[in-house]
This record gives structure tokens, C-alpha cells and sequence, in this order.
């Protein structure tokens, strides 16, 4: 018992040195589509069926089948980027382009009834454009990439650190809770000669180096199984994390730099039609609106500084006009012989980018990715060490639309952005 609360703390120590320099770039907007490698190789799927080790983070009802263990994942995110402002120009690619994302978690079966356990994930966007989509005289026609001015770009890094328990009620239900301990960075560049006359603080606008926010929320979750658990029923519910504001932002972001994690919450199911086949499915609700910074429409009409009232850093000021995002997993896990397990998966959720939506914010953080294929496969070694590999293609999907001159941004044209993304990953597990 003592050895594996030894190897479980040794594991938290780790996932905490792991969480400020992960550095991410999500699909499902800015949240990965799953956490851990067998679970993406399935499409995301975790509410009702515990791939991964990480399920603190994710239905924490499920760590009471996951018996003791930890496990880390490592996932080579290959995203690409590309903006324009004249659609046909050919338009600037993003030169950050090559991300590692760790992930942990890790159970331990603490008596029959419960299990404890921890996860350390991450979410967040990136992008670095050589050459400033924003020009730097507003009186220059039409709008045109300036390629001599400041690197425009934003990154976002988000850690969430989910200490977590599980309750058996019977032999059918589970339940469990979990903190999601939250701290996230973030940075701009290139935002000066664009958006400073719309800032109701330009000091704190852009060009502020990083700034540091931290916060708190819960999840809940729920589990049941029946028909000798061939089918599973699983709900899981995050509250928002309510995280402290980004004062060197404070006039970039609504509500004076406030920058919450969004509240979501699913469900999932899964079958075992045979002892070899699992078929899993989730869905999941992320609420962006409800985050100002996030949900916020982009531009409020007017082409007159003077006359805008809720300026960049308002409680009602412009921000990425997201809306809430629906997202769909499936996925089937194989296995094939004592050895070998393969998996594959399907991931869908709509933009969260409002149609029709300006995309001036959107170019610096475009989540247009809608589709994800995943596969993936995992080999035991022995009954204590086993390894997974798995890969995700995330089809490209373009946005556009026209300021028309009647925006509040002092030039007009018509802006595109689109993201495609290849992932490899790795992970191992331990089981005690």
C-alpha cells in the first residue's frame, strides 16, 4: 500500500513540474479533443469509458476501475496556420509550428470502495506571423499585410492540476469529484497600430511580455455499469475555472483582462458486444459565451474610435465572438491478442467561430478545425509496463468575411483564416 501512495506522490511531483512549461494548441477550440494517448486515439472518449489514466480530469467516477497506476503521454502537435487579409494574396502562415504536450494522471485504489488519483492536463492556441496582417498607417487603403512591422501573434497556455476521489455507492454506481487547479499565461504582439485607438487601456494592450493568472473549479462525475458491465453509462459536469485576471491585458481582453476557463459538461456510453470490441461514444457541451473575453461579439459597429462606448477591455467589449461548442466522439477499441490492442476514432464539433463573425480576433487564434480522424494502437510488455502510440489528422477548414468600412476597425477587405493539424503521440503506463 505504502509503495504505491510512494510511487503516486513521485507521479504528482512530476506532473507539477510538467505544468508551466506545456505549451498546447487544441482542436476542440482551445481544448484537446481527449487527454492521454488512448484516449485520442479514440476520438476523445472518457466520460463513458476510462482509456486513459487521466480521468481526475475528465469523469473522475471512473478511476474506481482503473485499479493503481500512473501514466504520462507525450504528443507532437504539428499545426498549421494561415491568415489573409486580401483573400488570394496567398496571406502569411504561422512560423510556430511544432509543439510537445505532456500529459499525466495516475489512480491508486486506495480499499474496495474508493480510489484517489490526480491529472495534470493542458489546453491553450498559438500563433507567430512574420508578417503583420495589420498594417501600421490606418490611412493605407484597403487592408494589407505589412511584412516590415511587429511579429503579430498570441499565446495562450492553459494547466489545469485535478486532484480527484471516487466512491463506489454498489456494485453498479460510482460517483466521484475532483479541484481542476488552473494557471495559464498568455502574451500578444502586433496588436498596436490596429486596435490601440479601440483599447480603453492601449498601455496594457499588446507588447506586455507574459502575464500569469491562476484559479479553481470542480468537476463531478457519475458512473454506472450493467449487464455485467457490457454497457456503461457515464456524466460528467466541470464548473467554470474562475481564474484571476491578466492585468498586463487589461486593455486587450473584456472585463478588464478576465480570462475564465469555460464551464462544460457531457455524457458517454459504451458497449462490449464481445470480450475482444469496446465501442465508446461522448458528447460534450463547452459553454464559450459565458466567458466575455471569449464570447463577446468581435466588433460592435462603428468606424469611430470616439464613439465606441464598450472599448477592448470592457466588461462588454469586443472579444472572440465564440459561441458554445457541441462536440462529438466516437470511437472502438480492438483487442487483437494478449499483446496488441488497436484502436480507432472520429471527433466533430462546429467552429465556435459565429458565422458570418468578423474574424479579426480569429486570425490570432483560429479554431477552425471541425473534423479529427484518430487510430492508435498499445502493446504490453508485461503485466506491470505497457506503451501507445497514436496519431490524429484534423482536416483543414477555411473561414472568411468582409469588413465592409462600417466595423470599428479603420480599414476594410476581406479576411481568411484556416488550421489543419497532424498530431504523433506516445504514451506509457504503469500499473502497480
Amino acid at each position: 500500500m505504502f509503495k504505491g501512495i510512494r510511487w503516486l506522490g513521485l507521479a504528482v511531483l512530476t506532473a507539477a513540474g510538467l505544468a508551466v512549461p506545456l505549451t498546447a494548441f487544441a482542436t476542440n477550440g482551445y481544448f484537446l479533443i481527449g487527454f492521454g494517448t488512448k484516449s485520442r486515439a479514440m476520438g476523445g472518449v472518457g466520460i463513458g469509458y476510462a482509456a486513459s489514466p487521466t480521468a481526475a480530469a475528465v469523469n473522475p467516477a471512473n478511476m474506481v476501475d482503473m485499479g493503481t497506476r500512473v501514466g504520462i503521454d507525450a504528443a507532437l502537435f504539428n499545426p498549421k496556420r494561415r491568415s489573409a487579409c486580401c483573400v488570394g494574396s496567398g496571406g502569411v502562415v504561422s512560423g510556430s509550428n511544432l509543439f510537445l504536450i505532456p500529459t499525466m494522471g495516475g489512480a491508486y485504489k486506495f480499499n474496495r470502495k474508493m480510489s484517489i488519483g490526480f491529472a495534470a492536463i493542458g489546453a491553450g492556441a498559438n500563433t507567430r506571423f512574420e508578417g503583420n496582417l495589420f498594417f501600421d498607417d490606418p490611412t493605407l487603403p484597403g487592408l494589407q499585410p505589412d511584412r516590415s512591422g511587429a511579429v503579430l501573434g498570441v499565446n495562450l497556455i492553459q494547466m489545469i492540476m485535478a486532484p480527484g476521489a471516487a466512491y463506489r455507492l454498489d456494485k453498479h454506481n460510482a460517483v466521484g469529484a475532483s479541484l481542476q487547479l488552473g494557471v495559464q499565461t498568455f502574451r500578444a504582439s502586433g496588436l498596436n497600430d490596429a486596435f490601440r485607438p479601440f483599447s480603453r487601456d492601449p498601455n496594457n494592450l499588446t507588447e506586455r511580455g507574459n502575464d500569469w493568472s491562476y484559479g479553481a473549479g470542480i468537476r463531478l462525475g457519475w458512473r454506472s455499469v450493467f449487464f455485467d458491465k457490457r454497457l456503461t453509462l457515464g456524466l460528467a459536469y466541470a464548473s467554470k475555472v474562475y481564474m484571476t485576471r491578466f492585468h498586463k491585458y487589461s486593455g486587450l481582453f473584456a472585463d478588464e483582462g478576465g480570462f475564465d476557463i469555460p464551464e462544460n459538461f457531457g455524457a458517454g456510453l459504451s458497449i462490449k458486444p464481445t470480450d475482444k470490441l469496446v465501442l465508446a461514444f461522448d458528447v460534450v457541451k463547452i459553454l464559450y459565451s459565458d466567458v466575455p473575453s471569449v464570447g463577446n461579439p468581435a466588433l460592435p459597429i462603428s468606424s469611430d474610435p470616439a464613439n465606441v462606448v464598450d472599448k477592448l477591455g470592457h466588461r462588454n467589449g469586443p472579444g472572440f465572438g465564440w459561441k458554445d461548442q457541441t462536440v462529438y466522439k466516437v470511437g472502438a477499441e480492438y483487442h487483437y491478442n494478449p499483446k496488441w490492442t488497436l484502436r480507432v476514432g472520429y471527433n466533430y464539433g462546429k467552429t465556435p467561430i459565429r458565422e458570418n463573425a468578423s474574424l479579426e480576433f480569429n486570425v490570432l487564434a483560429p479554431a477552425t478545425t471541425e473534423q479529427h480522424y484518430t487510430a492508435g494502437v498499445t502493446y504490453t510488455i508485461n503485466k506491470h509496463h505497457e506503451v501507445s502510440f497514436a496519431g490524429t489528422y484534423a482536416q483543414r477548414n477555411k473561414l472568411s468575411t468582409t469588413i465592409d468600412g462600417t466595423t470599428q476597425l479603420p480599414f476594410s477587405g476581406d479576411v481568411e483564416t484556416e488550421l489543419w493539424i497532424r498530431t504523433l503521440e506516445f504514451g506509457y503506463q504503469f500499473k502497480f
